[in-house]
C-alpha cells in the first residue's frame, strides 16, 4: 500500500476542512480505484450524497494533465481532484 495526497478544489474541498485528503491504495492502484476509495471514504462524511455527486462529475488530475480513469497512480505526485466549474 502507498499514501497519496489528493488537493480538492472547489466545492470538493468541502470533503475535507484542509482540502486535502490522504488516501491509502494499491502499489498498482489507477485513478479509478482512487476513485473508488473516496467514494468509499465519503461514506462517513454527513454531506455523502451531495458529496458523491460532486466526485462522480469530478476529473482527477497531476500539475501537468488531466488523468484517465484506468491510467496508473505514480508515487510522489500531487494530484488534484477538480469539479466541474462555470463562469466566464
Amino acid at each position: 500500500m502507498k499514501t497519496i495526497t489528493l488537493r480538492c478544489l472547489g466545492p470538493a474541498k468541502q470533503f475535507s476542512p484542509s482540502g486535502d485528503i490522504k488516501l491509502e491504495v494499491d502499489e498498482k492502484a489507477t485513478v479509478g480505484y482512487m476513485r473508488a476509495c473516496l467514494m468509499a471514504w465519503l461514506l462517513d462524511h454527513p454531506l455523502k450524497t451531495e458529496m458523491q455527486e460532486i466526485l462522480n462529475i469530478s476529473v482527477f488530475a497531476t500539475q501537468h494533465k488531466i488523468l484517465l480513469e484506468e491510467e496508473s497512480i505514480q508515487e510522489n505526485t500531487e494530484f488534484a481532484l477538480i469539479p466541474p466549474i462555470s463562469g466566464g
